[in-house]
């Protein structure tokens, strides 16, 4: 038996790409929210996107 090859259509690339797009606007927020957690305020307000540079936890 052939194999059956399976052709992309540009309807299926749109839904990939979109599909991508708001699992990243998703997914931000949290990832923002977890580097936040190890950064001091300075730090958070110097670049709030970057990695921390040292671990910081605030202990109440």
């Amino acid at each position: 038996m052939e194999r059956a090859v399976k052709r992309l259509r540009p309807s299926h690339i749109i839904l990939f790409v979109c599909t991508i797009l708001l699992a990243v606007l998703f997914v931000y927020p949290i990832f923002f929210a977890l580097m936040s957690a190890f950064k001091s305020n300075g730090d958070i307000l110097k670049d709030p996107v970057a990695l921390p540079a040292s671990l910081y936890l605030r202990i109440l």
